[in-house]
This record gives C-alpha cells, sequence and structure tokens, in this order.
C-alpha cells in the first residue's frame, strides 16, 4: 500500500461501519477517507430527523481527521443534515445520478460539490 500511496494514490474504506472491523481501521494511516453506507443516512426522512450512530461516525472521524463520503443523499433533509458536519462530502442521487467518465470530465471544475456550496 505504501508504494501505491508514494504514486500519489489514496485509499478509502468503503462500507463503513458495516462490520465490526471498520473501526479497527481507523488506526490504520494508510486510509484517509470513509465512505459510510446510505443505511444510516436513509434515517433522515423530515428535518427533525438525526441518526445518533452516524452523528458518533462523524465525530470519531473528525478526530481520526478523516474524510467522511456520506453515501446515498436522496432528499433535502438529507442535505441539511449532512451540512452540519465540517468533514463531509456528500453521493447520492439528490446531487446527481451516476456520471460516466467523460461526462464527469466534461463537468469538473465547472461547479463544486463541496456540501457548504449547496444551499
Amino acid at each position: 500500500m505504501r508504494k501505491i500511496i508514494n504514486l500519489g494514490c489514496k485509499f478509502a474504506i468503503d462500507n463503513f461501519a458495516n462490520d465490526k472491523k471498520s473501526y479497527q481501521l481507523l488506526s490504520n494511516r494508510y486510509y484517509k477517507t470513509i465512505k459510510i453506507d446510505k443505511s444510516y443516512i436513509g434515517e433522515i426522512r423530515d428535518r427533525r430527523a438525526t441518526s445518533d450512530f452516524l452523528e458518533q461516525i462523524m465525530s470519531t472521524a473528525l478526530r481520526a481527521k478523516l474524510n467522511v463520503v456520506v453515501e446515498g443523499v436522496e432528499n433535502q433533509y438529507q442535505l441539511e443534515y449532512v451540512k452540519n458536519f465540517e468533514n463531509a462530502m456528500l453521493q447520492g442521487y439528490y446531487i446527481s445520478a451516476p456520471l460516466s467518465a467523460h461526462d464527469y470530465l466534461s463537468l469538473e471544475g465547472k461547479w463544486s460539490l463541496s456540501v457548504n456550496a449547496l444551499q
């Protein structure tokens, strides 16, 4: 892994928190990003909803200085909820349907998917 990182690549933990081993991986310095399964944001269906488990993951990741991709953001309430976390990035149909590499590259630089930029 170190050789690949030296080439400029980065590793992410996908489907974080789907098993007990996920938290053990946080101490591995090779990972800089975790991706949280969409099932954890799925609990957010209205403006009063919260997810204690998601908040715990986000807090742990912030202390470990990790970026977090929240998968499955599919409505305005979920977007607003995730915007409360400073280390969050979004992935989901509310932002965009999946894009081909060509479509993504044609959009790159024209707009930002920063959580704070989405109002």
